[in-house]
């Protein structure tokens, strides 16, 4: 029993005519109709309520991204650009930095303004203080309290001298001494006194004591008043130079109640700390600034800074950005930290702000994978999209790690759209592990990598490419297009559906007007695209041409003639730098008599995968419901990938398996010149699987290296019928009839192909003894039960 070979590819599946009027041009670098359905879904989420995040799921990130950039930046042009932020200083709180929101792009000119008027003050103030109208009025309120101070004492020297007493200055202060002739009594002296002398002057001491601590007291009182009143004098100066130089910044932000705020916190603590401002700033001390006063000067004036966070300057639309390493402190922010004399230490001035402020009333795309894979990122990320608030926190704080007092910058409000970029795995993992997720991310935007071919599809691919110019190099042709867009149905692998991930094509584009450009030609053709795709092949596919050379000579054992019993050629899809490619294995089977059921050897080893297992499992149920109604199993089975040395996964060789299975159970031969993919299920169907046209290839190679025979060919399933987008070369060794396809949909036309003779009726197969290959596999099944039963009763009898 033979079937006719399929011709793979037709030309109303594959080949593209196309005109020089065929394409219409379109202006937009990215064509909207290749990815509708997501688009839509973005542009709901970005009109949408400020907690409508996205989450934009794809297989491409860079394809993901190029859509999102475009529809984001096609969408704010007309959108008010974002505000600026700004950390000053808590006056009362160091530790707790105030955040002030100024209109886009004021921000710089804010601390410009700020730190001018500093500068300017540090000069204003000392020339103030060493002016002559200054000193004099200083000097005039010196003179009136010494003159009252003066006073006080010379009050007191004339009391004292009345009844016969001396006020001078001694080691220990003012003290009080009797008099003799002008001159201070010696001891000695007033002891000869006599007794009522000496009880008049002790009395008059005791006098002169009190009234000498009420004159120190008021002398005390009139130095304080006088620091008092020269400090009102200092503060009157200094706030009416504060005032003038503060008045344009109050005028300019009279609107903004926080920087009104700030500037009247600012102008006190300049006042309060005048002595700071009245140092000189000649050139000697700006050299001296390596000395430690000088450097605790330059650290005290760092107060009166301001740090921009968030600068829009220039910007005339919200932010539209990207974080590609969405670490905490890249997304949150952080507090650094600076060496002062050997010190680390920090203030308001390191806080640094992250992609969440920098996108403030924006949108942030990060990517899913990078984010969850960072420490707290994650977490960090829900919590100021729930709360609606950015929170500056050092990572030792968050870890709970340093409990000494740090900055606590003031929270800055929230408002952004967030939109997360992922593979549909990692999203649904996320999903179902984190409750919060899908509450968050409420809209999902599905990037798909093909889409159905038809008229729209076509032409919005072709008029891109059209588009694509590279430099001065030749531009594509109609056939160059129609080339590239059947390379698109390859990468889809479905002659229905065209690949709509842009930038394999146009870096395919690129590499044909490349060679186009050297060759000289005026324009790329699709023979020139062709040997752009055969370059690109050769310059990725070593490997794949080494292991041909060693299936060639026969290192590999792999053969493309002749007949063998339990023996087939599988296919496998390898990969190297992106680039898949095929290749054929040697499968083996062996049966006898036992009660072990099919052993799959690379199970055993470690080397089959799951799913691999699974196949070979399904076999077994295969041949139980053919053969095992009448009679238990009784079967011993070998199978196993020959020469293979790494791990085996996959169930595309179990119709490869079985058809060795039944060929070694028949005893009839299966042709080598054919190679087989396919997986089955226990009702003996044949269904898909991927890589066909890699598988094809490969075998195709291998094949023209040993030369074609025009019987050879690869048997395949049926439902893969429109995935097949072969190469040139093989659609034509195809149409020639050098080289077959067979599209199987049973077991049985896959086992009468390799066998040439009938598989027979399943139905029938336990009962007739005939010359079809499942009456063959029911005799010898029958004959291993027979032996097993005679093994049994024999050790039985022993």
């Amino acid at each position: 029993m033979s079937q006719a070979p399929v011709l793979a590819l037709n030309a109303d599946q594959a080949r593209w005519t196309c005109s020089s009027d065929c394409f219409q041009m379109i202006a937009d670098p990215v064509p909207e109709e290749l990815q509708k359905r997501a688009i839509e879904a973005l542009r709901f989420g970005v009109d949408a309520g400020a907690d409508f995040h996205m989450i934009a799921v794809g297989s491409s990130r860079v394809e993901t991204d190029r859509y999102i950039n475009w529809l984001l930046h096609s969408t704010i042009e007309h959108l008010e650009p974002c505000c600026d932020w700004c950390y000053v200083m808590n006056f009362q709180q160091p530790n707790l930095p105030r955040a002030v929101r100024l209109p886009s792009g004021e921000a710089r000119a804010f601390k410009q303004a700020v730190e001018q008027a500093i500068d300017d003050l540090q000069a204003a103030i000392p020339d103030a203080f060493e002016a002559e109208p200054y000193e004099e009025r200083r000097r005039m309120l010196l003179e009136e309290f010494s003159n009252r101070r003066d006073g006080a004492f010379e009050e007191l020297q004339q009391r004292a001298t009345a009844v016969g007493f001396a006020l001078i200055q001694t080691p220990n202060g003012l003290g009080l001494v009797p008099v003799a002739d002008g001159q201070p009594m010696q001891p000695q002296d007033f002891a000869q006194l006599p007794k009522e002398e000496q009880e008049r002057l002790n009395a008059a001491r005791s006098e002169l004591n009190a009234d000498l601590e009420r004159t120190l007291r008021t002398v005390r009182e009139l130095e304080s008043e006088a620091r008092g009143v020269l400090r009102e004098l200092d503060q009157s100066i200094a706030s009416e130079i504060v005032e003038h130089q503060l008045a344009p910044l109050r005028e300019r932000y009279r609107e903004n109640p926080p920087v009104i705020s700030y500037l009247e916190e600012m102008a006190a603590d300049i006042i309060d700390n005048l002595p700071a401002f009245r140092q000189s700033h000649d050139d000697d001390q700006a050299a001296a600034m390596v000395r430690p006063e000088a450097v605790q000067v330059a650290e005290f004036f760092r107060r009166y800074r301001v740090n921009v966070i968030v600068d829009h300057h220039g910007e005339t639309s919200p932010v539209v950005l990207f974080e590609e390493n969405p670490t905490y402190g890249n997304l949150v922010g952080r507090i650094e930290r600076r060496g002062v004399l050997g010190t680390l230490v920090t203030d308001f001035t390191m806080i640094r702000a992250g992609a969440l402020l920098k996108a403030n009333q924006g949108f942030l795309i990060l990517d899913l994978r990078d984010l969850v894979s960072a420490p707290f990122a994650w977490e960090a990320l829900k919590h100021a999209l729930q709360r609606g608030v950015v929170r500056i926190e050092e990572m030792s704080q968050l870890a709970g790690t340093v409990a000494t007092t740090s900055l606590e910058p003031e929270p800055i409000p929230l408002d952004i759209k967030v939109i997360l970029m992922a593979d549909a795995m990692l999203a649904a993992q996320i999903a179902a592990v984190d409750p919060e997720f899908g509450s968050l991310f409420k809209v999902r935007a599905e990037f798909h990598a093909t889409a159905r071919r038809d008229d729209e599809l076509v032409q919005a691919l072709a008029s891109f490419l059209v588009a694509i110019r590279d430099g001065t190099r030749p531009p594509l042709a109609p056939s160059g297009v129609a080339r590239i867009l059947e390379y698109a149905a390859r990468l889809a692998g479905d002659q229905r559906r065209l690949s709509v991930e842009l930038e394999p094509l146009s870096d395919l584009a690129r590499e044909a007007m490349q060679i186009a450009w050297t060759n000289g030609l005026r324009s790329t053709t699709g023979e020139v695209v062709q040997e752009a795709i055969e370059a690109r092949r050769a310059r990725a596919l070593y490997s794949a041409e080494r292991l041909r050379e060693m299936l060639v000579d026969r290192t590999i054992m792999v053969d493309t003639d002749g007949e063998v019993v339990g023996q087939i050629n599988g296919l496998t899809v390898m990969s190297q730098s992106g680039h898949a490619f095929g290749t054929p294995v040697r499968i083996t089977a062996r049966t006898f008599a036992g009660r072990q059921g099919i052993v799959n050897i690379d199970r055993e080893v470690e080397l089959g995968g799951p799913i691999q297992s699974k196949g070979v499992y399904i076999l077994a149920g295969f041949l139980g419901e053919l053969f095992g109604r009448e009679q238990q199993l009784s079967l011993t089975a070998s199978l196993v990938f020959e020469q293979t040395y790494s791990p085996v996964e996959g169930d595309s060789a179990s119709l490869a398996e079985l058809c060795a299975l039944l060929s070694s159970l028949s005893g009839y031969p299966l042709r080598q010149d054919l190679a087989v993919t396919g997986s089955v299920n226990q009702r003996g169907e044949v269904q898909a699987i991927g890589g066909l046209n890699e598988k094809v290839e490969g075998f195709f190679d291998l094949c023209v290296e040993r030369g074609l025979t025009g019987t050879q060919g690869v048997v395949f399933p049926e439902a893969n019928a429109v995935n097949l987008m072969l190469r040139p070369d093989v659609v034509r060794a195809v149409a020639d009839g050098r080289f077959q396809l067979y599209p199987v949909a049973t077991v049985e036309q896959a086992v009468a192909l390799f066998t040439g003779r009938p598989p027979g009726d399943p139905a029938e197969a336990g009962d007739v003894e005939d010359a079809t290959v499942f009456g063959r596999v029911a005799r010898r099944l029958r004959q291993f039960a027979d032996a097993t039963q005679t093994h049994v009763h024999g050790d039985s009898s022993g």
